[in-house]
């Protein structure tokens, strides 16, 4: 599975925990190709995977909630 058909197939999964904001494609330490998890309370981030499919997870948190502001 490409890195993009990882995330799809786990994304709804994983944003449907408490305290996940967001799921995205980066990078990890060393450079490689990696799945990225936002969270919004790193007291779940022990509770996450470390690889989905064959790629690396890197957990960012957020420090708070992500929200949307009005158009101004």
């Amino acid at each position: 599975m490409t890195i993009e058909e990882v995330k799809r197939a786990y994304e709804a999964k994983l944003m449907a925990l408490k305290g996940v904001e967001g799921v995205g494609i980066g990078a990890d330490q060393s450079g490689n190709p990696a799945i990225l998890i936002y969270t919004s309370d790193p007291s779940i981030e022990s509770h996450l995977p470390r690889r989905l499919g064959d790629y690396p997870v890197r957990i960012e948190s957020l420090g708070g909630p992500i929200r949307a502001y009005p158009k101004r």
